[in-house]
């Protein structure tokens, strides 16, 4: 579409909004229409703001009578904040009159609309990015506005949009005007001082502007604009004289800044002395020790929050003193952080553990005098308290917040923290690991939301942090941990699988001492118990149990191959082998029968898994009627995935092959889940790489001798004989019916598997070039077209492609090629005729006729598929007239229709006739 067309259809589209009781049907054709303005860009960009401006101007002359659709009204103010980002454009609207009619429009008739309070923000945003804008907001007091919708907080997102304004507002008056930043912040703070309903908001305000003095350029300037509010003695004064929990919160915060605030302005002004630091630190734990002497434990746990996020934004050098051990501000807080979560340890042998006993003494050496002082304060009020495990559980789901902020040294500290909480839910080690029984735990029965949140984190900090032995040695019973959890009765399904996840990751990573060392045995260490472990949870009742346990199974199989082999006789004597394929036939939830043949599908690389259990279980033939039978395409996906294993692998007997390249060919073609047929043509895929290796290709090319099984001897490739020996892998492929395989899903309907096609196929053109094979051939109809059936006098289906096949051998044939060219010109329009038939095909047939395939009960879940074997020289006359850049010229043509503004508008304008017609049809 030209740019002209696309102009005239916009100017369409947005005069119609103006149209007298136009209402809007669908919100997201407003949504998409601004995202393509906005996402315009070079002279179409310009042409399309140009009709927006046009459209405006107009808006203001029809729209001041009556009154707009609200979403209508939205669309325009963000239209308008579009264009006024560009000071040229700003400054045209503004001598139009434009922009002020639009605010005005605004502000008289739909002030109380959310929707286009936060349009109007946006609006105000926009003006801030230029020096033009900013003066027309000094002079029009419009960012008054703004402050007045955050201290009315309507809306969330109102007021956070409201809120960055104010902040962007404030930079710009402190690098040019800082003489009107007293005006701002008078009222933006103003609800400080009243106990009124407008003092959360004001809280909230005065919290970002802090911050922007803590990270903007001009700490200085507004610290000082600031510190005549005497906002530490204000926050004290509500912090003392309140209990609601939100203005607690809120205050602690605002308090929190402060003292982060003061020292930035500091450290911008001259290097912080360690006075100074000590100083903010005190200030700092004092309002930690009023908060926990007064139980709010919570508010506490927040203020450290804030404290790690304002600490590792801001980076001060901590200053030492020589004659002082040093600390590390930043453990300070983990470690203060996580003593909720140390004051419920209350396993008494944990506490006796040596390891226990090193990990208090490494944070004793870490933590300051003022730490350990605060620390035991805490310790002993949490002590007290009856919630105590909700309070860890709390401070787990803050750590969370932390990760990835936190150090390695900070993520060690929370790492073992949550190794001796583990232990809290666990009984003693040396009795239950050795007996390998079951066992019931009461502390899992009270507290499961803080084991959740403490499997979480230890998942969290091994995938981030990548810890080790080296790191810290719990590590070395986490296995062990995780062992006797699965072993606990009372243990929830979501509990389970989060521990056979983590169970997962720590396999993964080897941390457990025997994979670790590569120490090839599991005599006598808690990886033995593995199996029996795997076995029970493989029988839960729970279908994400079964699965997650089949998960760790797969990973378990894939290491077993080469880098821990002990795992292959311990499976096999756990008899999960069998177990696995007893799970892929018979399990009710589909999820978990995919899972299992993912399992199979390592488990068939091994040979001793193969040879000890699999192969008596004839997984080609289960696989055939999984491909056949299964209803769920998840679960063909994974089969056509481990037919293609057991290929590769030649698992496969000979007396089995026939019926799986029929399978496969049905699969590859005919099956309605797409995953299901690109698995099938990566099994193709391994068979035409096994047909060119069994001519003597290796790792892609012939070499200039190989071994002549059929000879018994060596022989030498001449240009001849690869020539000789491409033709016999390729007359064998089309004898499998790999070749026609490949063109019929040239033409699949869905692009993945379409270009997945076209991969093998341009693969192959290539190598079949490279080796003078494809020479140029006489110019034949598409033969791609042999998807489509055509159906005789019978009404038997007959593939079209005969029909080619036949004028082919005709053409090649001295015999009958004198026969005259208009013979094949009418089969030619015969077999066009055949293709539009089916194109216009009565859909309500070919429903009905999948309705009767289902009721008669047939077993392959797909397309109906008819096979004729293509020959080599079909194939190869194919590749000569093959377009293989169609498929993206096909993917550009979705894209066109699925995301192009031309598009958009039509539908947009169709939508507003239909909604007239319908009108009509009322009558």
């Amino acid at each position: 579409m030209s740019e002209i067309d696309m102009e005239n259809k916009l100017r369409r589209v947005l005069f119609t909004f103006l149209e007298p009781n136009y209402e809007v049907r669908d919100q997201m054709y407003l949504e998409k229409l601004f995202i393509h303005i906005s996402e315009g860009n070079g002279s179409a960009g310009e042409a399309l703001t140009a009709v927006c401006e046009e459209w405006l101007q107009e808006l203001v002359k029809v729209c001041m009578g009556r009154t707009l659709h609200s979403s209508i009204t939205a669309f325009t103010v963000r239209v308008v904040a579009l264009i006024v980002k560009d000071p040229e454009r700003f400054m045209y609207l503004y001598k139009k009159q434009v922009l002020d009619e639009v605010i005005q429009l605004f502000k008289l008739k739909f002030l109380d609309n959310v929707g286009v309070r936060q349009a109007y923000v946006t609006l105000l945003s926009a003006l801030v990015k230029h020096s033009e804008g900013c003066d027309y907001l000094i002079t029009s007091e419009l960012w008054k506005d703004a402050v007045q919708f955050c201290h009315e907080d309507t809306s969330i997102y109102v007021s956070r949009e409201g809120i960055k304004f104010i902040t962007e507002f404030l930079n710009f008056l402190l690098r040019e005007d800082s003489g009107k930043v007293d005006a701002v912040l008078n009222l933006a703070l103003g609800p400080l001082t009243s106990n009124s309903k407008k003092l959360i908001p004001a809280l909230e305000m005065t919290v970002k502007i802090l911050e922007t003095a803590l990270f903007g350029s001009e700490t200085c300037i507004l610290y000082e604009k600031l510190d005549r509010f005497n906002l530490d003695s204000l926050g004290w004064s509500i912090l003392n004289n309140t209990e609601e929990k939100e203005i607690l919160e809120k205050v602690t915060q605002l308090l929190t800044v402060l003292y982060f605030t003061s020292l930035q302005y500091q450290n911008k002004t001259s290097d912080v002395t360690y006075i100074q630091f000590n100083e903010f630190q005190s200030k700092l734990y004092n309002l930690l020790t009023v908060l926990a002497t007064r139980r709010l434990i919570p508010v506490f746990v927040k203020v450290l929050v804030h404290s790690q996020f304002y600490w590792h934004k801001t980076a001060i050098e901590v200053p030492q003193e020589s004659d002082r051990r040093p600390v590390v501000f930043e453990i300070q807080l983990i470690i203060l952080q996580i003593l909720p979560v140390l004051s419920t340890v209350v396993n008494t042998k944990a506490s006796e553990n040596e390891c226990m006993e090193s990990y208090k003494n490494k944070i004793f050496e870490l933590t300051s005098e003022s730490t350990q002082r605060l620390g035991y304060c805490v310790r002993d009020i949490i002590k007290l308290l009856d919630n105590a495990p909700e309070l860890a559980h709390m401070a787990v789901v803050n750590l969370m917040l932390l990760k990835d902020i936190m150090t390695r040294d900070q993520a060690v500290i929370v790492f073992q923290t949550m190794m001796y909480t583990l232990t809290d839910f666990l009984p003693n080690f040396n009795t239950y690991v050795q007996c390998g029984e079951d066992y019931e735990d009461n502390f899992v029965i009270q507290n499961p939301e803080l084991l959740s949140c403490v499997l979480e984190m230890v998942t969290s900090l091994i995938q981030c942090f990548n810890i080790t032995w080296r790191d810290s040695v719990e590590t070395i019973c986490l296995f062990t941990m995780l062992i006797l959890l699965l072993r606990n009765s009372h243990l929830t399904s979501k509990l389970a699988v989060q521990t056979l996840q983590l169970m997962l990751e720590v396999i993964q990573k080897f941390m457990p001492p025997n994979l670790a060392l590569l120490v090839n045995t599991m005599e006598g260490s808690s990886i033995s118990q593995l199996g029996p472990v795997l076995y029970k949870r493989m029988h839960d009742t729970n279908w994400e149990v079964r699965d997650s346990a089949l998960e760790v199974l797969r990973v378990v199989s894939s290491i077993a191959e080469d880098k821990f082999t002990a795992f292959q006789d311990h499976l096999l004597d756990n008899d999960l082998c069998s177990l696995c394929v007893v799970i892929v036939e018979n399990d009710s939830e589909s999820y978990v029968r995919a899972s299992g043949l993912s399992c199979l599908g390592a488990m068939v690389r091994v040979s001793k898994y193969w040879s000890n259990s699999l192969a008596s279980h004839d997984l080609p033939g289960k696989m055939i009627a999984c491909l056949r039978k299964e209803s769920e395409g998840i679960v063909r996906r994974e089969a056509a995935a481990l037919m293609k294993e057991m290929y590769e692998l030649r698992k496969i007997p000979n007396s089995k092959l026939g019926e799986v390249f029929q399978t496969m060919a049905d699969a590859a073609v005919g099956d309605l889940h797409w995953e299901v047929q690109i698995n099938s043509l990566c099994f193709w895929c391994k068979v035409i790489e096994q047909e060119l290796s069994d001519q003597g290709m290796i790792d892609g090319t012939f070499p200039s001798v190989t071994f002549s099984r059929v000879d018994r001897k060596i022989v030498t490739l001449t240009a001849n004989e690869v020539k000789s020996r491409l033709r016999k892998a390729l007359d064998k492929l089309s004898s499998l019916g790999c070749l026609q395989v490949l063109l019929a899903t040239l033409e699949d309907c869905n692009l993945q598997v379409a270009q997945k096609s076209v991969e093998i196929v341009t693969s192959l053109h290539k190598l079949l070039s490279q080796y003078g094979v494809l020479a140029a051939r006489n110019s034949l109809p598409d033969l791609i077209s042999s998807n489509c059936l055509k159906k005789d006098q019978s009404d038997k289906p007959v593939p079209i492609f005969d029909t080619f096949a036949h004028e082919h051998s005709r053409l090649d044939n001295p015999s009958v090629s004198s026969r005259s060219n208009g013979d094949v010109q009418a089969r030619l329009k015969a077999s066009d005729e055949v293709i539009e038939s089916i194109i216009q095909e009565n859909d309500m047939r070919l429903l009905q006729e999948v309705y009767n395939n289902k009721v008669n009960g047939v077993e392959f879940k797909g397309k109906e598929v008819h096979h004729r074997t293509v020959s080599a020289d079909e194939f190869l006359t194919a590749l000569l007239q093959l377009n293989l850049t169609d498929i993206a010229e096909r993917t550009h043509w979705l894209e066109y229709c699925s995301d192009d503004l031309g598009s958009l508008l039509d539908d947009i304008l169709a939508s507003q006739i239909e909604r007239e017609s319908n009108a009509i049809d009322c009558y």
